[in-house]
């Protein structure tokens, strides 16, 4: 493992996995849908 020191920086995902389109490079557990509460689901997280 490569120290990179205390200033190296933070990086944070957050999947939703609701999408409008699904992008032809997404390797990801995605669903398109044609209706989503996108309310309802932002209020369970």
């Amino acid at each position: 493992m490569v120290d990179r020191g205390p200033d190296a920086g933070f990086g944070l995902y957050l999947h939703w996995p609701y999408c409008a389109a699904k992008c032809p490079y997404c390797d990801f557990n995605s669903h398109v849908a044609a209706s989503i509460d996108q309310t309802r689901w932002q209020d369970a997280y």
